[in-house]
């Protein structure tokens, strides 16, 4: 079998890029009979998997990425005649003559539009409907996705596949108390913190957050830790109005985002949409108790292992947060059910459960 990898988003921050590099490392290690031709949009990324002799490179200069995907791919594709391609990240070479696979991670794009671009609204509209029903297999990432994408995409449940996300291992891995001393030192967080984690927009609902920390401040000092990019102009908007409460971390190493989960009274999620929410699955097994949203794949993911409340009201979410704050044995419980509820979602897995659909598909 010979396969086609599109990972022009190889190397982006946020949970699509996490998902695309953790599949490609897991499915590289699981699998050295498949032939793997790794489309790249630049150089940058050249000689990551030169370890794995079924695993060729292509690098094709990214000049646009229509461009990108429905010429330059398409044409080397049928060149290598590829039994078969996937794309990660919603997309498809149309003219491909084999067969096709793509990802798409939820409704997002279609639950808020006007978070996205002009440009951006009228590409999901029209191209994203074609690319699904182009697919021979549509692999989502959580119940909710498959849900919401099927009449959206007017394709059928029965053509998606839905395969989860994993944590990284290191977030289940112990935590030195020299290692938090030194986290804590690095980001000037002192006393208790929540935590918050993603690339923000606004699906994310972090505009709730200077309402919620103003109750909890109230009664209790807690900061909110929040380890990512923000995204546009209503975020930046937000963070200031929550001062002085938050601490904006930016981008952390996986070792300080470890410390952090480990450190943290709990990770807040209050998001309105997500088609999975890696950072969910990262705090169970990290043993840091979850506050999420009483709804879709939050509940879905989290099952029995978090407090799920309406992330609309921040009187619920200051309440859920204080509640942990005055009793640490409900937090212990929190946190031992979670990591229980962690050991059912994997990378092992997810690579193991896509290189089957390959198979299924491509042969």
């Amino acid at each position: 079998m010979r396969v086609g990898l599109l990972v022009r988003n190889l190397d982006e921050p946020g949970g699509i890029g996490v998902y695309t590099r953790e599949l490609l490392m897991h499915l590289f290690a699981q699998d050295h009979e498949t032939e793997y031709f790794v489309f790249l949009g630049g150089q940058g990324s050249r000689g990551r998997f030169a370890e794995h002799a079924n695993v060729h490179e292509v690098v094709l200069p990214c000049r646009g990425k229509l461009w990108w995907d429905q010429v330059q791919v398409a044409r080397h594709a049928n060149r290598l005649e590829l039994d078969a391609v996937f794309c990660p990240k919603m997309s498809l070479p149309f003219r491909f003559r084999g067969r096709k696979l793509l990802t798409m991670h939820g409704a997002e794009q279609f639950v808020f539009p006007e978070e996205f671009s002009l440009v951006d609204r009228i590409y999901v509209r029209f191209f994203l409907p074609l690319y699904a029903r182009a697919a021979d297999r549509v692999i989502t990432v959580s119940e909710t996705a498959r849900h919401d994408l099927a009449p959206i995409l007017g394709v059928p449940e029965s053509r998606f596949s839905v395969i989860t996300h994993g944590p990284k291992e290191i977030y289940a891995e112990p935590v030195s108390q020299q290692k938090i001393a030194e986290m804590r030192q690095k980001y000037g967080l002192e006393g208790d913190f929540i935590l918050h984690v993603g690339l923000v927009w606004g699906a994310k609902n972090f505009e709730i957050f200077p309402e919620v920390l103003e109750i909890v401040n109230r009664e209790r000092p807690l900061l909110l830790a929040h380890a990512g990019k923000p995204h546009r102009w209503r975020d930046e908007q937000a963070t200031r109005r929550a001062d002085p409460y938050v601490r904006e971390l930016g981008l952390v190493p996986d070792e300080d985002l470890a410390a952090l989960y480990h450190s943290a009274v709990a990770l807040v999620f209050p998001s309105l949409y997500e088609g999975f929410g890696i950072p969910l699955v990262e705090a169970m097994a990290a043993g840091c108790p979850v506050v999420t949203s009483d709804w879709g794949a939050m509940k879905e993911v989290t099952g029995d292992a978090a407090v799920h409340v309406d992330s609309r009201r921040p009187e619920a979410l200051a309440e859920a947060v204080l509640d942990l704050l005055r009793h640490p044995e409900r937090r212990e419980e929190l946190a031992a059910r979670g990591r229980v509820r962690a050991r059912d979602f994997s990378w092992d897995d997810a690579a193991r459960r896509t290189l089957a659909v390959f198979r299924e598909v491509a042969t």
